[in-house]
């Protein structure tokens, strides 16, 4: 009988110190399981990349007008390359070309037009008022023949003229047309003026032929 007293006893004691957590789990109250908590979903994102959550919208920034550049001036060496100083020489070589209305024969080699005074280029014929020697020992108004004859060919046309050089007093030293006819060369043929010897070739070629044929001031 005293044995299974003391069994007893052991086994109690056993209990007591080998499973407290078993007793405290005994005596403490059952608690409920903690809730399910769901991660958050993230936020659906805009056609930017950025969330809806943190996209900012701003106003654009107005356009600021570019201001126009002022017009550059030409540089002195941009002036004076060679091309712009070629075209000068050019131009300033070319002839000024002119047309004169009611022009006035003031002799074979002299033409009036208001206050200019035109010069036929290369030749020089005798004044309206000059008289030329003949083979017979006399004299012949040869200076009122040429008038008359280039008076005659321009009558009341207009006369165009390459200007080569402007003198004093309004004085244009030129080679002038009416139609299709070189006035210059045309005055030399027909005999009614000499050469200066800046001529042209074929000006040359117009006195031997008005010699040959004995017309103007070289008239047998």
């Amino acid at each position: 009988m005293l044995r299974l007293v003391l069994a007893g006893l052991v086994i109690g004691i056993l209990l007591v110190f080998l499973s407290p957590p078993l007793i405290e789990s005994l005596r403490s109250p059952v608690e409920p399981p903690a809730p399910k908590v769901e991660p958050p979903k993230p936020a659906r994102p805009t056609t930017s990349g950025v969330p809806h959550a943190t996209m900012r919208v701003t106003e654009p920034e107005p356009v600021k007008p570019t201001p126009e550049k002022p017009k550059r001036e030409l540089a002195y060496h941009e002036a004076t390359k060679p091309e712009t100083r070629d075209l000068r020489k050019r131009q300033a070589a070319e002839p000024e070309r002119k047309r004169f209305f009611r022009v006035v024969v003031e002799d074979a080699g002299t033409l009036k037009s208001g206050k200019t005074t035109i010069r036929l280029a290369g030749l020089t014929a005798p004044a309206h008022d000059e008289t030329c020697p003949d083979k017979a020992g006399g004299r012949w108004a040869c200076g009122r023949r040429g008038r008359a004859a280039l008076a005659r060919l321009i009558r009341s046309k207009a006369v165009d003229c390459a200007i080569a050089e402007r003198q004093d007093g309004g004085v244009a030293v030129a080679r002038c047309t009416v139609g299709r006819v070189d006035i210059n060369e045309w005055v030399v043929r027909r005999g009614w003026a000499r050469l200066i010897e800046t001529a042209p070739e074929r000006y040359a070629e117009a006195l031997d032929k008005a010699k040959q044929d004995g017309r103007g001031i070289w008239r047998d």
